[in-house]
Formats: C-alpha cells, sequence, structure tokens
C-alpha cells in the first residue's frame, strides 16, 4: 500500500540552500508546521523565503496544490496528505 504524503516542491533558485534538493515529502498535513518543518531542516531557507518572525517574504507566493496561500490562512490551514506545496519566487525582468 502506497501512503500519500504532502510534498513541498523546491524551484531550481532555492535548492541552493535545500542541499540541491528538489523536494521534501512530510508527514504532517498541518501548513504551518510544514513550513517550520522545512526551516528547521533547511535554515538557509530562512531570508529568501521567511522573514526572521517566520511571515513569508512579500515577493514569494507559495501554492498548495496550484492555489495561493495568503499569509493568514498559514497558521490555521490543513491541506490534503496528497497535497503539494510549491514554493515561488518572483521573477523580475525588465
Amino acid at each position: 500500500m502506497l501512503i500519500k504524503m504532502p510534498t513541498v516542491i523546491f524551484p531550481r533558485q532555492l535548492r541552493q540552500f535545500t542541499a540541491g534538493n528538489a523536494k521534501h515529502e512530510t508527514k504532517t498535513t498541518a501548513f504551518r508546521t510544514i513550513l517550520d518543518e522545512i526551516f528547521a531542516l533547511y535554515p538557509g531557507l530562512v531570508g529568501p523565503v521567511a522573514l526572521p518572525n517566520g511571515e513569508i517574504q512579500p515577493f514569494i507566493g507559495i501554492f498548495v496544490s496550484g492555489r495561493r496561500v495568503s499569509s493568514e490562512d498559514m497558521s490555521t490551514l490543513s491541506i490534503a496528505s496528497d497535497a503539494e506545496v510549491a514554493i515561488i519566487s518572483a521573477v523580475a525582468g525588465g
């Protein structure tokens, strides 16, 4: 039996902070706990992704199964066991 777990997907530009890992599977479905887990596992993500107080940087978007998560929902959101969490940074151009 295959057990589904939420998966955090790291874009290429953040992999320098995740030891090159493109994804992280977790057993929890509490969204805030997932964020705390990846920041503890990969402390280099704090700064590029989050402020020291844990809030997400304004230029970072976090999506769960294709839907953007608002900062207001992050502390109370529970996600499906097969959800994909994508961390997307804004790309500037000119």
